[in-house]
């Protein structure tokens, strides 16, 4: 260890912990309870262009990793400071059987006429972490991050339809207190009757309405991908050689950014790089990637504070956190429909794929409404939407004003991190469509 210090240009070091606690219950049984605290340590060093790892979660054993570098010269402003996000509700400091209590009082208002399961699954944490490097960073970052999930299964005769939601944010239970669960419970079990009634529809190119869900999965796995400046480092993305030329409408403004109230929230990433608002597309020209110490060094661009790791025993890769989309202030989802006139109104996302190297992607859609003069006239189900990233973007028509948050956990080369998009509804027209 002391000689990989000695020989190294630059090394930084994560002290790290985390109180998790994790609940699922479906029906009247409770099929998983986990609370936990994950602490550990990570020693990253940087010299005779090798990165290596040494970790250690207190177990008296060290365990090491190494990766190749084409970069010379660390480059980077220290950080300092104490940096804390309090929550209301501390997930560390309510009992166990509390927490369980307060999601069957949530769990309860799912229930219904043709509701046949429903399970719901809390995933809170509690996250420290320290910071020092070799450059004189010290400092130190505390924040909460809770989500809810909530998974209902219809039945009509023999049919099964399945829909689910999901909430999260940078805060702590009170997530459960802050939230209607009555008027979000009414709205999902009314997808769920929606579902067992639905048709297919023919596929073929239609003009159609993206909601907030749908609008945030395509900006993160179809754009924000391909964005990453290690992807186009490794390999040629869609976006490579894009830089400072057009690829979406005018009103189009795409930003990696750090709200506080959202669940790819950190105050530095993992390599003690400050918060910061990176454009990535403005004025629907690409401007910039998002970047790691790595990417940064080895290209020269800017460091973006996208340094990631899911915890202390791995490098920090290149990561989204959070994406925004800057709304048409003027526009509602009204005249969205008026603006659509016929075609389709497309929400939520089941699963799916991209390529961020070729640019095409495939999603499939929780639920679907066709929409004919203006008007949501009926229930849609079995739909999904494709094509290519690029010409989708040049196809999108009309934004809408209100913003909505999606969250989940993105993975990539094995490591799972929060993250969230805050997006409006989109109008894309001649999108190609899956059904029948």
């Amino acid at each position: 260890m002391n000689s990989n210090f000695e020989n190294a240009s630059f090394w930084d070091i994560r002290r790290e912990k985390k109180f998790v606690s994790l609940i699922t219950i479906e029906n009247d049984e409770i099929k998983r309870i986990e609370e936990k605290e994950i602490e550990g340590i990570g020693i990253r060093t940087f010299g005779n262009g090798t990165w290596s790892l040494f970790f250690s979660n207190n177990d008296e054993k060290t365990r090491k990793k190494r990766k190749k570098s084409k970069q010379k010269v660390v480059n980077k402003k220290p950080i300092k400071g104490k940096y804390k996000l309090s929550a209301k509700k501390d997930v560390r400091s309510i009992d166990l059987e509390e927490k369980v209590e307060m999601l069957k009082e949530i769990k309860k208002q799912f229930e219904g006429e043709k509701i046949k399961s429903v399970s719901i699954t809390l995933y809170a944490f509690h996250r420290t972490m320290e910071y020092v490097d070799s450059l004189g960073s010290n400092a130190s970052q505390e924040y909460p991050i809770t989500s809810v999930f909530v998974n209902l299964v219809g039945k009509e005769n023999s049919r099964l339809e399945r829909y689910a939601i999901s909430f999260g944010d940078s805060v702590g239970l009170e997530l459960l207190d802050e939230k209607n669960w009555e008027k979000i419970a009414r709205e999902t079990k009314q997808k769920v009757y929606d579902l067992l009634k639905a048709k297919k529809i023919k596929g073929g190119h239609y003009n159609a309405i993206l909601d907030n869900e749908l609008a945030g999965v395509f900006i993160h796995e179809a754009l924000g991908h391909a964005a990453e400046l290690d992807h186009a480092i490794e390999s040629h993305t869609i976006l490579s050689n894009q830089e400072g030329k057009k690829i979406a409408p005018d009103f189009f403004n795409l930003i990696s950014t750090h709200t506080k109230k959202s669940f790819g929230f950190y105050f530095f990433d993992d390599e003690g790089v400050k918060k910061k608002d990176t454009y990535l597309i403005k004025n629907g020209v690409f401007t910039n990637y998002m970047s790691d110490m790595k990417s940064s060094m080895e290209t020269g661009k800017s460091l973006t504070a996208n340094g990631r790791a899911e915890d202390y025993s791995n490098f920090p890769i290149v990561r989204m956190n959070t994406l925004c989309i800057k709304p048409m202030k003027n526009v509602s989802f009204e005249e969205m429909l008026n603006e659509l006139k016929n075609g389709l109104y497309l929400i939520g996302f089941t699963g799916g794929e991209t390529s961020p190297s070729d640019g095409n992607f495939l999603f499939k859609t929780q639920i679907g409404y066709l929409v004919k003069n203006g008007e949501i006239v009926a229930p849609l189900k079995d739909v999904s939407i494709g094509g290519h990233t690029l010409e989708t973007l040049k196809h999108i028509k009309l934004l809408s004003k209100d913003l909505e948050k999606d969250k989940g956990f993105c993975g990539k080369d094995g490591q799972s991190v929060p993250v969230a998009e805050i997006v409006p509804k989109m109008l894309v027209e001649n999108i190609l469509v899956g059904g029948e």
